[in-house]
């Protein structure tokens, strides 16, 4: 078996050759304000607290859908909180607050927030695709067999 090794850069001119960006892989925080700034990324509303070292938190919307009824979900509030209640072996579908516009070399994987999930909420894993342009689309289950809170806002 024959097995070649190559060179830092032998593989630097390959890529630059077949056009790929040798950054390829996860974002930063530096590297999504950078592209925010050079227009391959476009949050509205943006909040900067929202930027992490590893990417960036999305809110969701009061526009809640349930694929049980296929209806939008009643948005309630105590004091500044605002949540949905879920019913039992549900699946909700959530849109974001934001809307985002990624050129075609930004592409990224939605991960669940560590607090929905210790609540019992199972997160849908999803992509965001090059060139996507618009709100998102969040798919969070309920598999209990009880109804849960799930908090829009705090």
């Amino acid at each position: 078996m024959y097995c070649n090794k190559w060179s830092e850069n032998q593989i630097k001119n390959i890529i630059q050759n077949i056009g790929i960006n040798d950054s390829a892989g996860p974002m930063t925080d530096r590297d999504i304000r950078n592209a925010f700034y050079s227009g391959e990324i476009y949050i509205s509303p943006y909040n900067p607290k929202n930027l992490t070292p590893v990417g960036y938190n999305l809110c969701a919307s009061e526009i809640i859908i349930s694929t049980k009824t296929g209806l939008p979900l009643k948005v309630c509030q105590e004091g500044k909180q605002k949540y949905v209640m879920v019913s039992a072996n549900d699946t909700i579908l959530v849109a974001t607050n934001e809307s985002l516009f990624v050129g075609e070399q930004i592409m990224g994987t939605f991960h669940s927030r560590v607090r929905i999930v210790s609540q019992g909420f199972g997160h849908i894993s999803t992509t965001l695709d090059p060139m996507w342009n618009g709100v998102l689309l969040v798919a969070i289950n309920n598999p209990t067999n009880q109804k849960k809170k799930f908090v829009v806002y705090d």
